[in-house]
């Protein structure tokens, strides 16, 4: 951010006459542009683009849904317990949130799906309350590595997808030299030892639209 204020700098002084000019002003501007649209990308746009539901999901009967998806397009369905039937949520719906609430366990522990869309993987992860009561409400906060990163709105927590594990205590449990020489995702061992719980996973599995009106025809779709 600092940069793109000097160099915005740099360009209103060459405006009004008063600045070196080491380089043409189409370039200064093209830079500014450039650096901005970037700056927007990573601060802004998740924001406006990857906006999460968690209170807001909506789903459809199979019968709606077939109006909507062709009969072959993929949906990764998860079913919460066997009272439940079963939820599905099509590449094409959950890319825009990467973030959506698949629905309840029990009261106090809900159920979410997270998916990263560089990838097409959806992992569904309980996310008990906090011992407040309060929901964890967790949202996209960038791509790592292919790999979605999320944070909990509520407490600030930061977790990867792909593990299910609070990073943010993992890096209060460990020194900070250590936990960037793990690189991944320690051993299980080791997140014992730290009293580092990992979410607990329910299970997926991919199924086409057609098949799973087939199989579900009380099931919802995203």
């Amino acid at each position: 951010t600092a940069w793109m204020a000097g160099s915005m700098v740099n360009t209103a002084t060459q405006l009004i006459g008063r600045g070196p000019r080491p380089a043409p002003l189409w370039a200064w501007a093209g830079l500014n542009v450039t650096t901005a649209g970037l700056l927007f990308v990573g601060y802004f746009n998740n924001e406006l683009m990857f906006r999460e539901r968690n209170r807001n999901a909506l789903f459809v009967s199979t019968c709606q849904a077939t109006s909507i998806l062709g009969a072959h397009d993929t949906v990764i369905v998860t079913q919460i317990d066997p009272s439940q039937e079963p939820v599905a949520f099509p590449d094409k719906q959950i890319t825009r949130p990467h973030v959506a609430r698949v629905g309840y366990k029990d009261p106090d522990t809900p159920v979410t799906m997270a998916y990263c869309g560089l990838t097409g993987t959806g992992i569904v992860y309980e996310t008990p309350n906090l011992p407040c009561g309060s929901e964890r409400e967790f949202f996209p906060l960038t791509q790592l590595e292919n790999n979605l990163v999320v944070m909990d709105r509520t407490t600030g927590a930061i977790g990867h997808q792909i593990n299910g594990v609070n990073e943010t205590l993992l890096l209060k449990r460990m020194k900070e030299q250590d936990y960037d020489l793990v690189g991944r995702r320690p051993d299980d061992a080791t997140l014992k030892e730290l009293d580092v719980t990992p979410a607990t996973e329910v299970p997926t599995w991919r199924m086409t639209v057609q098949n799973f009106s087939q199989a579900f025809p009380f099931g919802k779709i995203f």
